[in-house]
């Protein structure tokens, strides 16, 4: 496969099957894989579960197999929430991600967006229910909106959609589908949005349904707590109003890393407090109905139990 093509290999992604045949019709040739190298979770595999982003309200992350970053499917079109796996859309574009937690959540009723491509979403905004913020004219970005790429996108004439988790200052963190990695950050400043995939970020579409505020996993910072670890890496955990507990860190090589380590949801997180014990990293998160003790590292599991 020669460079254009391998741009052109992401570029329809849709919520019906036929648009995988249509990118036969447009380009001349069947896109049936990405590039031999690439090595992909297998088809319809999680790859993020719906528990660890979005305050633990997230719904799970699927592989597209050996299609990721294409526009063709490795699942069939299914339209049922009820389904095994739960499934809203062609599976696992782009798109059927958005539109399953949006159902999920009750922020868009009526299954499918109805668009055959994730461009159409920013256009499509007001008949969906939807609101819409131009890129560039952005004053207001909470966990649940979607980030919509346009027709000029990097990789895709047909766009991208994805899902902001939190926002950590100027940081905004993304939840994504059919992308080599279902994480991934933009930067917000005066407005604009740069940064992630593509190169052509249309605006943010926000449900009126979605009554998320503030920054990280759907609700504002109540604690914060800090310490420096053996290795030298800085980290900062801080619990929110929603009741997620996340750890912040960089420093000594490390490159700038947030990452959901708790839940201790419907309660906030009130306080914070941090140690390390033989090597395992503790965090504690105090709410109004106890004590959660979150721990991981030097070879123990990601672990939460509540104290008292």
């Amino acid at each position: 496969m020669n460079s254009w093509l391998a741009r052109r290999a992401r570029a329809l992604k849709t919520t019906t099957a036929a648009v995988g045949v249509l990118a036969v019709a447009l380009f001349g040739v069947a896109v049936t894989a990405a590039p031999a190298s690439a090595s992909f979770p297998s088809c319809g595999a999680v790859t993020l579960s719906g528990s660890s982003w979005l305050g633990g309200q997230g719904v799970d992350v699927h592989s597209n197999g050996v299609n990721t970053n294409t526009g063709v499917s490795c699942g069939s079109a299914v339209y049922n929430l009820n389904a095994s796996p739960s499934q809203m859309g062609q599976g696992w574009q782009c798109v059927e991600l958005a539109q399953r937690l949006y159902d999920t959540r009750g922020w868009h009723s009526g299954g499918s967006f109805g668009l055959p491509y994730a461009y159409q979403i920013y256009d499509d905004a007001t008949n969906l229910g939807f609101t819409s913020q131009a890129n560039g004219s952005i004053t207001s970005i909470v966990p649940g909106d979607m980030v919509v790429q346009g027709t000029a996108d990097t990789w895709s004439s047909a766009g991208h959609v994805d899902v902001v988790d939190y926002v950590n200052g100027t940081t905004v963190h993304i939840v994504q589908q059919n992308s080599t990695s279902p994480t991934a950050t933009y930067t917000l400043s005066g407005g604009t949005l740069s940064g992630a995939s593509g190169g052509d970020i249309v605006g943010v579409v926000h449900s009126p349904q979605n009554t998320n505020t503030g920054g990280s996993g759907g609700g504002t910072t109540a604690s914060v707590s800090s310490q420096v670890t053996p290795d030298g890496v800085q980290h900062v955990y801080n619990g929110t109003a929603s009741g997620s507990v996340y750890d912040t860190s960089w420093g000594n090589g490390a490159s700038l890393t947030t990452w959901q380590v708790g839940n201790v949801s419907p309660a906030a997180a009130i306080a914070d407090s941090s140690q390390i014990v033989g090597g395992v990293l503790h965090v504690y998160a105090e709410t109004n109905s106890g004590i959660y003790d979150v721990s991981w590292g030097n070879g123990a599991p990601l672990t939460q139990w509540q104290v008292n």
